[in-house]
């Protein structure tokens, strides 16, 4: 029964997982063609704060912080 109640909460975060990324899919569509703006400045925060190119930035996710 327990695994049951696992797989079942598995299944409903996959669904819930794939609804937000749809959601931002269609959302990043429409801004590409109302505002090409908002969709490039978006998509270079989050480029930006995952791939290190800011590596001293305290907002991206490779940051070290000074060193004590």
């Amino acid at each position: 029964m327990i695994n049951l109640l696992s797989n079942y909460k598995n299944i409903i975060l996959f669904f819930y997982y794939q609804f937000i990324r749809i959601s931002f899919d269609f959302f990043m569509i429409g801004a590409h063609f109302l505002n090409p703006d908002l969709a490039t400045k978006i998509g270079n925060e989050i480029s930006w704060k995952i791939d290190g190119t800011f590596k001293n930035n305290p907002d991206n996710i490779w940051y070290e912080g000074p060193s004590k």
